[in-house]
């Protein structure tokens, strides 16, 4: 999950640029070896819950 635009708070642009790159890490075999479908990436979410 990744939040990179914030109403009042400066923009964070590599927040947005390394969301491909994590999936690609959480997916590669050598690294982690989620299967593709378990990685789902949440850009700009638009209500997260605290819990």
């Amino acid at each position: 999950m990744g939040v990179h635009d914030y109403a009042n708070l400066e923009k964070l642009p590599a927040v947005a640029r390394n969301l491909a790159g994590l999936r690609e890490a959480l997916t590669d075999p050598a690294v982690w070896g989620l299967p593709a479908e378990a990685c789902t990436v949440l850009s700009q979410p638009a209500y997260v819950v605290n819990r």
